[in-house]
């Protein structure tokens, strides 16, 4: 008799087999030899006051990615490990995977990478974010939510790849066949390279996608930059991005601030976002964020990756029930300039709005395990 195997069952099966793994991790960790199941399940119902001229009220993915992963490491001696990563994005909503894409199959399309671990040098290779992710902890969206990326009309341009679309790459673009280094030799700083093989016949730079940053961390202080250049498979034009960032504590009071720019060389057209957010902690259990975009095109009604100013605000209160669950409220408003649409980062695409203001407001449900 002939069986078969599908995506799914395959999925049940690695699910389980974590399952299984669970009460060798307990011990494991001793020895610092460990494999460790993980992720986020998150689900919210949001209200968005234009799609296509229609107000729509739907369940959403929630304001954090669904996933499910796999890490682990085995030590080597002389404090260096071997380590992986596989971790699984799933929509909560229809169990659907969330990181499939035209012609393509992702079990762990969200991340995929194995490497090794040295006392102030990793090196890790495989399906990974660039450095324009690390910028994420500069950002409003670090407490307001996803929602709060830019719009989605990177995947016209040059595609998604099962990655987030957003055009400043903010929300986590993951990069196939890269190498990645990263440094903390200096204490506080942190230095990382990628270079993603393109792939291409008779040429290296074709299709390929070069990265890097630098972060400082302090107690109260952080600053990053980031810079990624992606060169298309066609070897005509280039999608390049950078960023710089700042956050700063004060107590229970968190401050971000956030600059990008953005390029695509075929057009010559260019987008500049500045962003600043606030956080306050006003119990161990109870935040508020708020916050405030401004969008820039070059060529305002011509430009490809946007047409027209756009204006976002944001806020968005939190409150845990225990260190793994909590719940939330937020509401997001976006204005754009010229009599352009409005298009607030929403995933599911749930169409641009048919006049120059959108609103997103939503509350949820997440949980980490």
């Amino acid at each position: 008799m002939k069986s078969t195997f599908n995506r799914d069952q395959l999925a049940i099966t690695i699910a389980i087999s974590g399952i299984a793994l669970v009460p060798w991790c307990s011990t494991a960790h001793a020895d610092e030899n460990f494999v460790q199941m993980y992720g986020i399940v998150d689900a919210a119902v949001g209200y968005v006051s234009d799609v296509s001229g229609h107000s729509s009220v739907r369940e959403i993915p929630g304001t954090v990615a669904d996933r499910f992963g796999l890490r682990g490491q085995e030590a080597l001696g002389g404090n260096s490990y071997a380590i992986f990563t596989l971790e699984n994005g799933f929509n909560v909503n229809d169990g659907t995977i969330g990181q499939g894409s035209s012609g393509t199959t992702r079990i762990f399309g969200r991340q995929a990478f194995v490497g090794l671990q040295f006392p102030a040098l990793t090196v890790t290779a495989g399906r990974q974010y660039d450095m324009m992710y690390d910028m994420f902890s500069y950002s409003a969206a670090s407490y307001l939510s996803p929602y709060w990326y830019r719009p989605g009309t990177a995947a016209n341009l040059v595609g998604a790849n099962g990655s987030s679309a957003d055009f400043d790459r903010l929300g986590g673009v993951r990069v196939d066949n890269s190498v990645k280094v990263s440094t903390s030799a200096i204490p506080g700083w942190t230095f990382s390279s990628m270079v993603g093989l393109g792939g291409q016949p008779g040429t290296l730079s074709d299709g390929s996608t070069v990265s890097a940053g630098v972060r400082y961390q302090g107690k109260a202080l952080g600053v990053g930059a980031a810079y990624t250049n992606f060169k298309e498979a066609d070897g005509t034009s280039n999608y390049v991005t950078w960023a710089v960032g700042s956050n700063y504590v004060i107590r229970s009071l968190t401050l971000t601030a956030l600059y990008t720019s953005t390029q695509y060389s075929r057009t010559s057209d260019s987008v500049k976002v500045f962003e600043a957010g606030v956080k306050y902690q006003f119990t161990p259990a109870v935040y508020v964020g708020a916050a405030y975009a401004f969008m820039l095109p070059n060529h305002d009604a011509s430009n490809v990756i946007l047409r027209g100013n756009h204006n976002q605000a944001g806020i968005d209160i939190d409150y845990s029930f225990s260190k793994r669950t909590d719940v939330y409220a937020m509401a997001i408003y976006q204005r754009a300039s010229g009599g352009n649409a409005a298009q607030i980062f929403i995933l599911p695409s749930t169409g641009i709005g048919g006049g120059s203001t959108q609103t997103l407001v939503a509350v949820g449900i997440r949980t980490r395990f």
